[in-house]
């Protein structure tokens, strides 16, 4: 067997541990392939998802393990709920995947360089929905893990779609046998046929003996057929080393592994060779996991015989076994519904046709189980009917429903209201787990009909605007720990009821009670629901949303049944190096490997297609990669952004078609709200548009005409090893300029995060915009309210901050201030010639000071625009223009122009350039001191 060796005296480095680990885990892997047949171990039911209204077109994936077919293991560790088809036209097969991939974990500081790296690798997986033809194409093999290919992709179920207006019934999935049959040859390595070894067989081929033939074709090419008692196959044709399926007559297949460098050339053709396949178990067990390693050493007090091959004896069939069972059960699992029941396992619903109205349990079916306390349960007593007995007090409440050890359902009042309500239109739909008990207000600032700043015991407050449609909000309290989430009624229609929001500012004190799992195990929480008397129809209203139907229960459940108590200090150690929280915000790192490659763009000039190469970002708290270049194709006449998953996939948005041209509202759809958006259904979170999660990265802006991409711009916010979140230059200056790490890399891209940073909110600014390296503008770019640009005061030339400005043709302004701006400390070169494009656009009580303009002829400033033709409060001061004029063409209205400064700015021209100075017409109240041509 490979090893390897640890001469003494000699250096032990980095290659010989690491080709240590790669001969391990290839010796475990040939014992998996030689000895294991590949697919479903536990799990991976698939089912129709039946929520929400007909058709019923999306499915519903339990959790799953099993070994894909290159013998590595895959652990789906949740259930996937409303997962849609690829395909969803009628006849089209659809294949549930699940694909294997691996995760670095461990980050440790390198001793010298600074960087961190990567000390131990996890398994994981992902889950894919491919059509029959999108899986046939995936390649075979890759050894790049973030691309799917099929030996590395489990294979759930198949799915044949009734088309997008009919609904999938359950004789549309089908799933394979679970516990695969376990094959294994004799002999392995092929004795007559040198050159192959046996590596596996599909779990239907027939047991018993097959021949392999082989026939040499000629120089590089060479055949194999496969015949079983279903018959021979087709000929499979190889013509490299590698592996290969060889089907029989029914399409059942041993898979080989083939050197053509040892294969016979000469003899008589074809050889053959008999292969004996036996089934290691016949039966369906569970097969090399803990529960099999465990039954295979249970050993009794008796004689072991073929018979009795545990060796039991009447003394191993004792009370004392069931007392161990039940400590077990206490010491090892904490609360949770077992992972490989239903997804409807213990859900609550709401029947609304009961006066008032009840809730129901959906008790466990099947394999169903659930533990709570350490008592492993499969039925709830008394499940369905539910009534809140006895009624309370006519007010508003939110209950917590609980299953007990004993299998029964309780329930608890966990937040109440008072009788006579002031925050009237507001229901708590949830609490954090064991909130304390106590009290606590809810408070809202009101005036009129919106917009609300809601607060929850001191917290942070949270802005809702009338135009938004009823929604969640999730509020915290002071501590930053606890939080409640509060549905919002923003509808103000009709006269003021229990169910509309307050048109003034008030609050609650809210009574919280002690959960029934606070300190005791013997309950665990199922759901929340919200429970109001409304006096307007004299009834009592369960469930969210509170003033409409069908109406449903906050999940509350827990899935798995291994809490921090019973897990071990190596995953304890685990949860302490997992790098979820190592960076606070999300964006992309450039300049890691080399200046220019991340995420770097190539566009040939024409058509709709481009490609980006690969690149880190964080998402989430998580670092993810996406490591290959992708093909990307945009749209005719649009605006769009290009932006990156957390799969590393990307993705293009179509801003103008899906956002009427919204850039803040698409920007909003990838990067979130900043607000928490807690981890639930898509109809608790009802609409993106007030209460979006954070999906991804954004990469590229895109505008096209008819025929081709027009402007191709980076967007990107850079993270790694930025000081300044608000700093701009680009990463692709070039030559004696030096070139730094900033947030941004044009001026366009920052102006519009920060537009995105106060979109939707009441804060608007204002937000500090530094130019720390070179950067370009291309396009006429507008500075919003609130925005402040600077750059540095230095005496370098070139200087390390600049602003170039391109020559555009017709453009009279190229940039446009807005009222209340203040550029400064500017080194801005211009190569617009006179008479065309001026570098700024003025706009009422703006700054522009300390600046630097070293131009082809293009003005300083410009007032041409109808916008800008009456400004007051202009400071223009301390500047330096060179080789353009400084004002022109300010054909403002008469005393249109008030309050304006002018001082110690200096102009350098030529006698015979023609350029002038300062052309100022209708001027009142001007001070113009010190300045100098």
């Amino acid at each position: 067997m490979e090893g390897s060796l640890y001469p003494d005296g000699v250096t032990v480095d980095h290659v010989a541990l690491r080709r240590t680990e790669r001969t391990k885990s290839a010796e475990i892997l040939r014992n998996r392939l030689d000895w294991t047949s590949r697919g479903i171990l536990t799990g991976g039911v698939v089912t129709v998802n039946g929520s929400g209204v007909a058709p019923f077109t999306h499915i519903d994936i339990t959790q799953a393990t099993g070994f894909v077919p290159n013998g590595e293991f895959i652990d789906i560790g949740s259930a996937f709920v409303d997962i849609s088809l690829a395909d969803e036209t009628s006849g089209v097969v659809n294949y549930v995947c699940a694909v294997y991939t691996e995760t670095n974990k461990y980050y440790q500081p390198h001793e010298s360089n600074g960087n961190t790296y990567p000390i131990y690798v996890e398994g994981s997986s992902r889950v894919r929905i491919y059509t029959e033809a999108q899986y046939g194409a995936l390649p075979l093999t890759d050894d790049n893990l973030a691309n799917d290919a099929q030996d590395r992709i489990l294979l759930i179920a198949k799915v044949t779609a009734n088309g997008p207006a009919s609904s999938l019934t359950a004789s549309s999935i089908q799933s394979p046998t679970e516990y695969n049959n376990i094959l294994y040859s004799t002999p392995r390595a092929l004795l007559t046929i040198l050159g192959v070894d046996v590596v596996s067989f599909t779990p239907d081929t027939p047991v018993g003996d097959g021949t392999l033939s082989y026939t040499y074709v000629g120089a590089g090419n060479y055949d194999f057929t496969w015949t079983t008692s279903n018959g021979v196959g087709a000929a499979t044709n190889v013509t490299s080393d590698g592996t290969y399926d060889v089907l029989d007559g029914a399409g059942e297949s041993i898979r080989i592994l083939v050197a053509t460098t040892v294969l016979p050339t000469t003899g008589t053709f074809p050889l053959t060779e008999v292969i004996t396949v036996t089934n290691l178990y016949a039966q369906d067990i569970p097969r090399l996991t803990a529960d099999d390693h465990l039954h295979r050493n249970m050993q009794g007090t008796g004689t072991i015989s073929p018979e009795n091959p545990h060796g039991q004896s009447l003394d191993d069939f004792s009370g004392e076994s069931f007392s161990l069972l039940n400590e077990h059960q206490d010491v090892m699992h904490s609360n949770g519904i077992w992972r490989g029941s239903q997804p409807t396992c213990l859900a609550v619903t709401i029947n609304e046709a009961a006066a008032p109205d009840t809730f129901s349990v959906q008790a466990p079916v099947g394999n169903d189980k659930y533990y709570v306390n350490g008592v492993k349960m499969d039925e709830v007593n008394s499940p369905t009917g539910i009534q809140i007995i006895p009624t309370p007090a006519q007010s508003t409440y939110m209950y917590e429903v609980y299953v007990s050890d004993e299998k029964n359902v309780s329930y608890v009042a966990k937040a109440t209201y008072p009788v006579t309500r002031n925050m009237t239109g507001t229901w708590i739909l949830d609490m954090s787990p064991d909130y304390p008990a106590g009290s606590a207000v809810l408070a809202v600032t009101a005036t009129g009909p919106g917009p609300w700043t809601f607060t929850w015991d001191g917290g942070e407050g949270v802005i809702v605007y009338a135009a938004e449609p009823p929604h969640v909000v999730r509020l915290y309290a002071a501590d930053g720990v606890h939080w409640v989430d509060v549905w919002v009624n923003t509808a103000t229609g009709g006269a003021p009821t229990d169910d509309k929001l307050p048109t003034a500012s008030t609050s609650d004190t809210i009574a919280v009670a002690a959960s029934m799992t606070t300190g005791s195990d013997e309950y665990m929480r199922i759901a929340c629901l919200p429970y109001w008397y409304n006096s307007a129809s004299a009834a009592w209203i369960l469930g969210y949303d509170p003033v409409s139907t069908p109406r449903q229960s906050v999940d509350a459940r827990i899935w798995g049944n291994l809490g921090k108590a019973e897990m071990a200090d190596g995953a304890l150690q685990d949860l302490i190096y997992s790098p979820t929280n190592e960076l606070g915000r999300s964006g992309v790192l450039l300049r890691r490997n080399g200046a220019h490659n991340e995420f770097n763009s190539v566009y040939i000039g024409t058509g709709f297609a481009f490609t980006i190469n690969g690149g880190s970002y964080y998402c989430r708290g998580q670092r993810i990669t996406a490591s290959t270049v992708q093909s990307l194709a945009v749209g005719a006449s649009a605006l769009q952004l290009v932006w990156a998953d957390m799969s590393g996939a990307y993705n293009v948005i179509d801003v103008t078609g899906t956002y009427g041209g919204d850039i803040q509202a698409a920007m909003r759809y990838v990067l979130g709200g900043t607000q928490d958006v807690s981890d639930v259904s898509d109809v608790y979170h009802y609409s993106d548009t007030t209460d979006p999660p954070e999906r991804g990265v954004l990469l590229y802006y895109v505008e096209t005409n008819a025929t081709d991409i027009t402007t191709l711009r980076e967007f990107t916010q850079n993270v790694n090893h930025v000081d300044d979140p608000w700093s701009v230059g680009s990463r692709y200056a070039s030559g004696s300029v030096k070139v730094g790490q900033c947030a941004y890399d044009n001026l366009f891209t920052a102006f519009e995060y920060a537009r995105y940073a106060t979109y939707r909110t009441m804060d608007h600014g204002p937000v500090e915009i530094t130019v720390r390296g070179v950067t370009t503008v291309d396009s006429p770019i507008t500075q919003p309210t609130g925005v402040h640009v600077k750059g540095f005061k230095d005496k370098k030339v070139p200087p390390t901050a600049m602003v170039q400005i391109s020559s555009l043709g017709g453009v009279t302004e190229i940039w446009t201030l807005s009222e209340g701006n203040k550029v400064s400390d500017l080194y801005v070169v211009n190569y617009n010639t006179a008479g065309a494009g001026a570098v700024f656009a003025p706009h009422n009580y703006v700054t522009i000071d300390g600046c630097t303009s070293v131009s082809s002829g293009g003005n300083f400033m410009g007032g041409s625009q109808a916008a800008i033709t009456s400004c007051t409060g202009v400071r223009v001061t301390n500047n330096y223009v060179q080789g353009g004029g400084f004002f022109n063409l300010f054909s403002v209205a008469i005393n249109g122009s008030i309050d304006w400064v002018i001082s110690g700015n200096r102009m350098y021209v030529t006698a015979a350039s023609g350029r002038y100075g300062f052309i100022l017409t209708n001027m009142q109240g001007l001070t113009f001191t010190s300045n100098h041509v």
